[in-house]
């Protein structure tokens, strides 16, 4: 079940989404989300250190990821450290498809989801996605967001930029082998956001 915060950030990004495409011209083709970005999932417990990840480097990527890592908040139990989810989107030019990646981040890699989508513009800063990944779980049997154990992962979602470097994006990430897993849902909802590199 969605808590209430995150209910509305999924919403809000499909209505944007949605309200993007409807607002296109109807003779106009329209040319999605170009480009790739970074991001993080907005963390329901810290929301604003994710944010400020992100926003307050302006920097280049590398420096992103370093402050997203440096600033990781403590909160579990016996103060271990709480994971963070990097996300990345790397824009095949002149092609309908993207290469994804999600990384999974506590002391160390604890995940790692390469993914291929196709990506469906419903603007020219939207697009709906669907695809396909693999997850592989650097310590099988350990919980992660991502589940416990290696296997395929499909994705739909939604990204769109607000101005020139900020994306939000969204996204649902069904596991069809996690009944199998101990204590793992087949379905995981999670919303983030990105700089445009």
């Amino acid at each position: 079940m969605l808590s209430t915060p995150s209910a509305i950030a999924c919403s809000a990004l499909l209505l944007v989404g949605f309200g993007s495409w409807l607002a296109a011209p109807a003779s106009a083709e329209p040319r999605g989300l170009t480009g790739s970005y970074i991001g993080v999932a907005i963390d329901g417990e810290d929301p604003s250190s994710s944010f400020n990840s992100l926003i307050d480097t302006g920097s280049d990527v590398a420096t992103i990821i370093e402050r997203v890592l440096d600033d990781r908040p403590t909160g579990a139990p016996n103060g271990a450290t709480v994971d963070r989810q990097l996300q990345g989107r790397l824009d095949v030019p002149n092609a309908p498809i993207s290469v994804r990646a999600t990384a999974i981040v506590g002391d160390d890699v604890r995940a790692v989801l390469p993914t291929l989508s196709y990506d469906f513009p419903v603007g020219n800063n939207a697009n709906l996605y669907a695809g396909a990944g693999y997850v592989f779980i650097t310590t099988p049997g350990t919980a992660t967001p991502l589940g416990d154990r290696n296997g395929v992962v499909l994705t739909a979602g939604a990204e769109t930029a607000i101005g020139e470097d900020v994306v939000i994006y969204g996204d649902v990430r069904f596991r069809p082998d996690a009944q199998r897993q101990s204590e793992t849902s087949q379905t995981r909802v999670q919303v983030g956001i990105g700089r445009r590199f």
